[in-house]
């Protein structure tokens, strides 16, 4: 029985010793650092995105219509050089056209507190979207004017960005920069403050943050038509920032 309680003292002594060592490291004082670092980088790829709508009575004539226009303008891309797997439809769509007139004999005149109004078929209409990738930014103008003048008769948009590969890249890049920042900034305080030591204790990383700015954004209402010029495009830069947040225990 001695032998038992002598044991189980001792026990107890060693846990009580593990917990003070634990309380002691939980109330170590932290410091908390954050690293950041910003890579700035031009465009290599253009998103173009345009459309045709085309309006008929007869449902086959308005299909075969948008099919042969749309047809041209993905063979003059082509031909511009553009990959066919970079040319893809993004919406293709048909529908009833109807307007809404009074009726003849209630022109002007409230009928049970609203207008009578009338539901006329006007026909039918098709829209059909593409999105064309380019690798070559430069090319968007040009590509641009192409598709007006192949039949596009709605220009959506132009955006720009920058290639998985190239953007996973930099943020690596730009990750190892803001380890660095962090580590800098830590070491700065540490000799500012006299401390002895500095160690790790949690580490946290932001998500890849990508920021496309001073682009040259582009819609239907900005487009100006020029003969024998090539619209102007540009894709401007894209801003990479990666963030690590450090805590170390003194």
């Amino acid at each position: 029985m001695k032998r038992f309680l002598s044991m189980l003292v001792m026990v107890l002594l060693i846990f009580n010793a593990f917990s003070m060592i634990a309380s002691a490291e939980e109330e170590k004082s932290t410091l908390s650092v954050e690293g950041n670092y910003t890579i700035i980088n031009e465009v290599d790829e253009a998103y173009i995105t345009v459309g045709i709508k085309t309006q008929n009575m007869d449902f086959k004539a308005m299909q075969e219509e948008n099919r042969k226009k749309m047809n041209a303008v993905v063979e003059g891309i082509k031909n511009l050089g553009v990959d066919e797997k970079y040319i893809k439809t993004t919406t293709y769509d048909t529908r009833e056209v109807f307007e809404y007139v009074k009726r003849d004999y209630y022109t002007g005149i409230y009928y049970n507190g609203t207008y009578d109004w009338e539901r006329v078929f006007k026909g039918y209409e098709m829209i059909h979207y593409i999105q064309i990738k380019l690798t070559d930014v430069s090319m968007a103008g040009k590509v641009v004017d192409l598709t007006v003048e192949m039949g596009v008769n709605d220009l959506n948009n132009v955006r720009f960005g920058l290639s998985e590969e190239k953007r996973n890249k930099l943020y690596i890049e730009a990750l190892e920069k803001a380890a660095e920042n962090a580590q800098d900034k830590a070491e700065i305080i540490k000799n500012s403050f006299g401390l002895k030591e500095l160690k790790v204790k949690t580490i946290s990383v932001s998500k890849n943050s990508v920021t496309v700015y001073e682009t040259g954004a582009y819609n239907e209402s900005a487009y100006v038509a020029k003969e024998s010029e090539t619209s102007t495009i540009t894709g401007g830069e894209i801003k990479i920032t990666a963030t690590v947040n450090v805590v170390y225990t003194y």
